[in-house]
């Protein structure tokens, strides 16, 4: 689903110069042959500022901005950058060749095998920590009865993704999601908040993934064979909160760094150009 948006979509956007903060994108209807996507409220408008446009999870302009990304430069960066293998280029299954290399996988989030919580998490962490991708790890190191270092994985493996201009400005469009957006009121007192929602076709998958200066956390809601969750709402925000709230309760309150090279403007609210 639209988690997919900042890393495959957004954040490299950013990165290659396609977009800033102040970009306006179209969200009108879009027709490719027989594909004609929609958003969820199943509403179109004219052009809206990028920080709309990732707060409401809007599929129109997620599709443009990887139109001028293109598609083989956002594979490029989810597949090899951040390592999520599940994407596929291509795969063959029953006799049918199937790929992630297209608008629809890459842009929304309809992918071949779908991607686990853990990878995930290891590519939002490289928004969070100021670019870099780092090998997810479950343990250190792991000993022998004496004493004796067996394994040693106190040096993962790591690459950096973006800059850190790129991963500030991200930061900025997923908070943005929990302060207004479709993860309204899930900001972590103290903590300054960011996060992305997602959800599947016919509601068979709820996503949240949020990150605090401290932690990441993703959350998948769904069943082990896919059907409808029937709920309102989204419960993996739930979830997400009740777990960070918990975890962040006795640390002192922490915001993120702002990189040197960041260099803040005033801008029309109406085309996004200079004031």
């Amino acid at each position: 689903g639209s988690t997919i948006k900042p890393i495959a979509v957004y954040g490299p956007a950013i990165e290659e110069n396609v977009i800033n903060l102040s970009t306006y994108i179209d969200n009108g209807p879009i027709k490719i042959g027989s594909w004609a996507p929609h958003n969820s409220n199943g509403r179109f408008s004219g052009p809206v500022p990028v920080q709309t446009a990732v707060a409401w999870s809007y599929n129109m302009p997620a599709i443009r901005t990887l139109q001028a990304l293109t598609i083989d430069t956002s594979f490029e960066y989810v597949n090899e950058r951040m390592h999520m293998k599940s994407i596929v280029d291509k795969q063959t299954k029953g006799g049918k060749e199937y790929s992630d290399k297209n608008l629809s996988s890459l842009a929304l989030g309809g992918l071949t095998n779908g991607v686990t919580p853990l990878e995930m998490s290891a590519a939002y962490c490289c928004i969070a920590n100021g670019g870099t991708y780092i090998e997810p790890m479950t343990y250190s190191k792991i000993y022998d009865r004496n004493g004796n270092v067996l394994i040693d994985k106190e040096q993962p493996e790591s690459n950096r993704v973006f800059s850190e201009e790129t991963a500030f400005l991200t930061r900025e469009l997923l908070k943005g999601v929990v302060k207004s957006g479709t993860a309204a009121g899930s900001t972590i007192p103290g903590m300054e908040t960011c996060g992305k929602t997602g959800t599947t076709d016919d509601n068979k998958d709820k996503w949240f993934i949020g990150f605090t200066p401290y932690y990441c956390t993703t959350v998948w809601v769904g069943y082990d064979s896919p059907r409808v969750i029937s709920t309102g709402t989204n419960p993996a925000i739930k979830i997400w909160k009740d777990i960070m709230t918990d975890i962040h309760e006795d640390l002192p309150d922490e915001s993120f760094d702002t990189p040197s090279g960041i260099i803040k403007a005033k801008v029309c609210g109406y085309i996004g150009k200079y004031a």
